[in-house]
């Protein structure tokens, strides 16, 4: 792959109590994931957090232009290989559904497929944006939300994204992404890889191709319990190393076979 030039800055320093903004754009999901990283560890204000611990934290704005050009995978990103296949069906396919009510309080599929409205009516928002934007592929109503406030304003783990926004751009589906809250080092790849694929979904069924994704966090974090893990990733930016670290989705895909094959050979 010919690498492009990535761009990174920080849009306002922050200072007092204001948030740093940080701006990052590059061509690859794994680009632009570590120098987020890189960026918000060296950039963001330390802030107390509702879960007792302390985090660094700046207001970002993340550009991948080429969300699925390969490699797509950073190693550091996710916890296992299998993982992060899973977490896709989880949003895309709605495989943890049936967890909700019991030990879950929603899903990312439960919220944009089958979002409760409070009068009781169920809306497949996904389904909306797909049919709003094959009759006007130049809309900007093509929108879907996820809060509740009936719902969500006391528990312990409310929906992190909040707001989705798709168009259809000179041929290709551009997705934008609002997010209240979010764990830049342990969350924030399933997510974006997640939503890079609910663009491909979205592209085929509108025949088009896929553009750019963009994301936006309020307040986009590290927890200072990973603040070790962090430094070793930022070493590897600074020394040019980081991109052995980057993988293609097929590689990614043979690793999970093999865990799985791993953990069947540990089981009595």
């Amino acid at each position: 792959m010919r690498l492009s030039f990535w761009f990174i800055r920080t849009v306002s320093p922050g200072g007092n109590d204001m948030l740093p903004i940080v701006y990052v754009e590059g061509d690859v999901l794994p680009e632009v994931w570590e120098r987020a990283v890189v960026e918000v560890y060296k950039r963001g204000v330390l802030i107390d957090s509702e879960y007792g611990q302390k985090c660094k934290e700046a207001t970002a704005v993340l550009i991948v232009r080429k969300p699925l050009e390969e490699p797509r995978v950073h190693v550091a990103g996710i916890l296992d290989f299998k993982s992060l296949f899973e977490y896709i069906d989880e949003v895309l396919e709605g495989i943890s559904d049936w967890r909700i009510g019991k030990d879950w309080h929603y899903t990312y599929h439960e919220r944009l497929r089958a979002y409760k409205a409070g009068h009781g009516e169920v809306v497949d928002q996904i389904a909306y944006i797909l049919e709003k934007l094959k009759k006007v592929p130049y809309s900007r109503r093509a929108v879907a939300i996820t809060w509740q406030p009936w719902r969500d304003e006391w528990v312990d783990s409310p929906p992190c994204l909040q707001f989705v926004q798709a168009r259809v751009i000179k041929g290709r589906l551009h997705l934008w992404t609002f997010w209240r809250s979010r764990d830049l080092f342990k969350a924030w790849f399933y997510n974006a890889f997640a939503m890079s694929e609910m663009m491909r979904y979205m592209a085929k069924e509108l025949g088009v191709e896929v553009g750019i994704y963009y994301d936006m966090s309020t307040s986009l974090h590290i927890y200072e319990r990973d603040f070790e893990q962090v430094e070793k990733l930022v070493r590897l930016v600074k020394e040019g190393r980081s991109r052995t670290k980057w993988i293609t989705t097929d590689l990614t895909a043979r690793r999970a076979k093999f865990e799985a094959m791993v953990r069947q050979s540990m089981l009595p």
